[in-house]
């Protein structure tokens, strides 16, 4: 089986005020189906390193391989929106928008329709349905509570049925009962699907739910 998501000697450095090199020479596989967890320190660069491997950012040297393609010689933004789905800690939502308008933000953006039923409005009303939201789904996210949002920001990151997840601390902002749903319906969701996670975590409780837990230490990346 080839890998999904493939990393070579990622290094990122930041030069101003002085150069600082947070990531060295990282490389890591992410198979298809498969469930990776990212732990460490504050500061460590997890966050940086998330957003390099989700394309939003570069590294200062070093590949990445999504579904086989070079992210240097292919548009980032066509393999993000086609391959990758994100979950923030911080939802990301937009507010004065419904629910299923979020969910479905996705497939607007890579210029889907998203008429009523439609492709995407039949596949975001049924990832509704399997994050138990589908009485919310006119409801305005700001009326939301945040376990109901990370909920929508899951249901939308699975709505272009991307083969990889990428999540940052996505139960951060949430209290302990509510973040356990979250971890249940994350971990399920990938299984069930066949996606591939890669997620950065504080919370030791994800982390073991997860295939493998490495941790990223002094710019390295190490198994856990």
């Amino acid at each position: 089986m080839k890998p999904f998501l493939s990393a070579k000697k990622i290094c990122k450095a930041f030069n101003h005020p002085t150069t600082v090199e947070v990531l060295k020479a990282i490389s890591l596989d992410v198979y298809p189906g498969e469930s990776v967890a990212i732990m460490g320190a504050s500061g460590e660069g997890k966050s940086t390193l998330l957003q390099i491997l989700g394309t939003l950012e570069a590294p200062t040297s070093g590949e990445l391989f999504i579904a086989g393609k070079s992210v240097s010689t292919h548009a980032s933004p066509t393999l993000r929106n086609k391959h990758i789905g994100f979950v923030f800690q911080g939802f990301n939502l937009l507010d004065d928008y419904s629910v299923l308008q979020n969910v479905m933000m996705p497939a607007l953006i890579a210029g889907e329709s998203i008429h009523k039923n439609g492709a995407a409005h039949v596949r975001a009303s049924a990832l509704l349905e399997k994050v138990g939201l589908t009485p919310r789904a006119h409801f305005a996210t700001k009326l939301l509570s945040g376990g109901e949002k990370q909920r929508v920001a899951l249901a939308r990151a699975l709505c272009n049925d991307p083969e990889i997840l990428l999540a940052d601390e996505p139960s951060g902002n949430l209290d302990h009962e509510t973040s356990s749903r979250i971890h249940e319906l994350l971990l399920h969701s990938v299984k069930e699907l066949n996606k591939s996670l890669i997620v950065v975590t504080h919370d030791k409780a994800l982390a073991e739910l997860c295939d493998r837990k490495l941790i990223l230490c002094d710019g390295h990346l190490i198994e856990g």
